[in-house]
């Protein structure tokens, strides 16, 4: 029986860019390193890429874990005024506020009016001692 003994030799990614290196060396050297900065490059992204997500993941695990904490803290609260407060009496406050509310829109709009009546007495006042001065 005959054994074939296969050897596979591997290339390195620099070794054709040398080679072209060789060949046109005033454009070659620029090449290769332009090729070399672009690999580290990619390099240095690929290694950093992991620890952002590890970070991102992190990050987004304290901010779920805050806001569970604070849903579970409504929570209690809400149980606790439930306890404490009828139904009746809220619905009773909420028609008081908006009762406010609406007449707060009503004084709004007649202090509005007031205002615009006095600007226009005041204008008057000033033509009319425009003209006594004249």
């Amino acid at each position: 029986t005959h054994t074939r003994t296969h050897t596979h030799t591997h290339t390195t990614h620099t070794q054709p860019t040398l080679a072209f290196a060789r060949l046109c060396p005033s454009r070659g050297l620029r090449d290769v390193e332009s090729r070399s900065r672009a690999y580290l490059g990619r390099i240095s992204v690929v290694s950093r890429a992991p620890q952002e997500e590890a970070d991102f993941l992190r990050a987004r695990e304290e901010a779920l874990q805050r806001d569970e904490a604070r849903l579970q803290m409504v929570g209690e609260m809400s149980k606790r005024l439930g306890s404490n407060v009828s139904r009746f009496e809220v619905d009773q406050l909420r028609a008081r506020c908006e009762s406010l509310s609406r007449e707060a829109t009503r004084v709004q709009a007649s202090n509005q009016e007031l205002q615009a009546r006095l600007q226009r007495a005041q204008q008057s006042e000033e033509t009319a001692q425009g003209h006594r001065a004249e």
